[in-house]
């Protein structure tokens, strides 16, 4: 599962606030308003399941403090 974006829902999610509606911001990218409206789901969902990876992950660190010491990022870069 990716959790970066695609040219087009980046696209998408950069057009609509300079539109007044999904609608005109899917003609301007030459989207239909179903196919905007997918895209939207589909990153709402993604969004979703990126949250429930941090919620469990920040609740696994609270009860397991050997964990947090794990995951910390050590300094001068991850490896």
């Amino acid at each position: 599962m990716s959790y970066t974006l695609t040219k087009k829902e980046r696209d998408l999610l950069e057009e609509i606030p300079r539109h007044y509606s999904v609608l005109q911001a899917a003609k301007t990218l030459g989207l239909s308003e179903s196919q905007a409206y997918a895209i939207l789901f589909r990153v709402r969902k993604r969004i979703a399941r990126a949250e429930e990876f941090v919620a469990n992950m920040r609740s696994l660190r609270r009860r397991e403090p050997t964990l947090t010491k794990l995951l910390t990022p050590r300094e001068g870069g991850d490896t």
